[in-house]
């Protein structure tokens, strides 16, 4: 429950921060702290956005569109942006939809790498993840287009056993 009333905060926060005119363009799992959890935590407070170097002001965009606006960590780049590399023109300036699709990949991230609290998998045991945060974007684009469409992969059975 902890890492959902985190990942609601720093939603709600980069909500907050648009309002305001900023958007982020780096949402990743790096960028997200959690605060301390309690029962009674203020609502806000359980998960911040952090690390605001690739944000923009909204109202500026266009003064940055000649420039490249393919940022994020590749892992958490949404589908748009990574299929922006192979054909740029055709593709819309990161907005504030591909900051929400990559809070989706973060908490992929997250359900594909922790057996539970405090237990990471080990590097390399999810190749879904791994082709992911490919070096090459088209790689990484092809593997988040083949996650939504195709059957679901093993990893995503319960890693549990019955008892």
């Amino acid at each position: 429950m902890e890492i959902l009333t985190a990942l609601r905060d720093a939603i709600a926060g980069h909500q907050n921060m648009l309002r305001k005119g900023i958007l982020h363009r780096d949402v990743s799992i790096n960028n997200i702290v959690i605060g301390k959890y309690r029962d009674k935590s203020k609502v806000g407070t359980r998960g911040i956005l952090i690390d605001l170097d690739m944000a923009i002001w909204t109202d500026r965009m266009e003064s940055v569109l000649g420039k490249d606006f393919r940022t994020g960590t590749r892992a958490y780049q949404s589908g748009n942006i990574l299929h922006s590399y192979s054909e740029p023109f055709k593709c819309r300036p990161h907005s504030h939809l591909d900051d929400l699709e990559s809070f989706f990949y973060v908490l992929c991230w997250i359900c594909f790498s922790y057996l539970g609290v405090r237990n990471l998998k080990l590097p390399g045991t999810s190749p879904i993840l791994e082709d992911w945060d490919d070096e090459d974007p088209n790689r990484a684009w092809r593997a988040k287009k083949s996650f939504y469409y195709e059957s679901p992969p093993v990893l995503l059975q319960p890693t549990h056993s019955r008892a």
